[in-house]
């Protein structure tokens, strides 16, 4: 499985810490919206999945990473992709799979193997 696509929009009055909201597609076939990056404390990025808020109150993922693995690998293309944008003042940045990309695994896959361009 691969990432072949993602697009980045750019929060341009940040609340909350919430930076950008982000689509990522699989394969060309399941994408994978509202994924959530946000500005830490410390000046580093966190990744929230699309999560519900339950009866109870509390909210719970909708869709996620299975292991550590995966999410870094997301993180690092999707944190690559907004400091690209933030830097470069982007509001919408789509990110292709390049041609020729001769990766077979999404461990495998970085911000290299793709094609930007702003919307």
């Amino acid at each position: 499985m691969l990432l072949t696509s993602f697009r980045v929009r750019k929060i341009e009055a940040p609340t909350n810490r919430l930076i950008a909201k982000c689509t990522i597609t699989f394969d060309g076939m399941f994408a994978v919206s509202d994924i959530k990056v946000l500005l830490k404390e410390e000046g580093d990025y966190y990744m929230g999945m699309p999560s519900r808020k339950t009866a109870a109150g509390t909210f719970e993922d909708e869709a996620y990473p299975v292991n550590s693995d995966v999410r870094s690998v997301l993180e690092k293309i999707l944190f690559a992709a907004v400091k690209y944008s933030v830097d470069n003042d982007i509001e919408l940045l789509n990110g292709e799979i390049k041609v020729g990309t001769n990766k077979v695994s999404l461990l495998q896959q970085d911000i290299e193997d793709y094609q930007l361009t702003s919307i």
